[in-house]
């Protein structure tokens, strides 16, 4: 199918997928719109197109009927469970102290628990004075 453009008067040709078309086609020549109907590869319709024609028409819709509220939320929540205890990666020792006291003689024990040193031996002589002292 040919057209004649309304504006330069330029013949082109038209695909077969106009041959049932009705809407704007664009002059290769001058760019110009022409809003065609075809029918049956039959051209019924050519006049110049503006887009105003395009803008869809104005269709009254109703006002938009209120929404009601929604009903308060309310969420309940479980009590929180005690945590899970972790397990250990190393055995706990007992505190150095406790560790110390166990290895001691009853004796040793006895010494400790009395007001009076047992012959303190310092870092220097068995005396117990510091090689500074005697310096």
């Amino acid at each position: 199918m040919k057209i004649n453009c309304i504006h330069c008067g330029h013949s082109f040709p038209l695909s077969d997928a106009y041959d049932d078309f009705e809407g704007p086609v664009k002059c290769p020549t001058c760019r110009g719109m022409l809003e065609i109907r075809a029918q049956n590869a039959t051209l019924k319709m050519v006049r110049p197109f503006s887009f105003a024609q395009m803008a869809a028409p104005v269709v009254q819709t109703p006002a938009p009927q209120p929404v009601p509220a929604p009903a308060p939320l309310t969420m309940t929540f479980p009590a929180p469970a005690a945590p899970a205890p972790r397990p250990q990666m190393y055995p706990q020792e007992p505190a150095a102290a406790e560790t110390a006291q166990q290895a001691l003689t009853p004796a040793q024990r006895a010494q400790l628990a009395s007001d009076e040193p047992a012959g303190v031996i310092g870092p220097g002589d068995a005396s117990g004075q510091s090689p500074r002292a005697a310096a």
